[in-house]
């Protein structure tokens, strides 16, 4: 799907940990993606999954996870940090209330994260085309 590499991250338990599997709708569309088992909170503070992101040798990074604060919010950030142009994909990413998920938008772009949505796009201008 427009060849993009896909890594995904799930906690260390795997399927039978307390988040479960990774939705196999997903796992369907991408079926050739590693699925890194991370071992840190913090995904990019995993060696297995660091590894596998610098192994595409992409420098643009779409993310999104669970939770839009942690699963998502902390790689994100960590990512800025070592010098990736990150993209966070808010509207696949879940929050546990509105306000979290406002403030959540505000720490990530403090940040550098750019926020966006599946319709905005993930291009510089924030467009993916013209219809």
């Amino acid at each position: 799907m427009h060849e993009l590499p896909v890594v995904f991250s799930a906690a260390d338990q795997g399927p039978i940990g307390p988040i479960g599997p990774i939705m196999p709708e997903i796992t369907e569309i991408f079926p050739d993606a590693p699925i890194i088992y991370r071992t840190k909170i913090n995904s990019w503070h995993d060696p297995n999954f660091r590894a596998a992101i610098e192994a595409t040798g992409r420098k643009q990074i779409i993310i999104a996870g669970i939770d839009a604060s942690f699963c998502q919010g902390l790689p994100a950030k960590s990512m800025v940090a070592d010098g990736y142009e990150v993209w966070s994909c808010i509207d696949c990413s879940g929050n546990i209330s509105p306000i979290t998920q406002a403030t959540t938008i505000a720490n990530l772009t403090q940040a550098g994260v750019r926020c966006s949505n599946w319709v905005a796009g993930f291009t510089p201008m924030g467009s993916v085309g013209h219809y």
